[in-house]
């Protein structure tokens, strides 16, 4: 599932994971003074709907990411 408008996907953990296989995962992400950022909202939800409830506070990059900064996305 995926939501460009909301800035955020849920997609299933491989099932050969090490860590949280089959558990559900959200990906969220913002723009900010030109700049991409990504934040991992939750990566062991039991269900899809469970991981769409997690958020990440866009207004804290440094904070804002479970108690962690967002991660910035940079062109090479």
């Amino acid at each position: 599932q995926f939501d460009n408008d909301a800035g955020s996907i849920v997609a299933q953990n491989d099932s050969g994971n090490s860590y949280n296989p089959d558990l559900f995962s959200k990906f969220e992400w913002t723009m900010d003074n030109n700049a991409w950022y990504y934040c991992q909202s939750t990566y062991n939800a039991v269900t899809a709907e469970d991981a769409m409830d997690a958020a990440a506070d866009a207004t804290d990059l440094t904070a804002g990411c479970g108690g962690f900064g967002w991660s910035s996305l940079t062109a090479e």
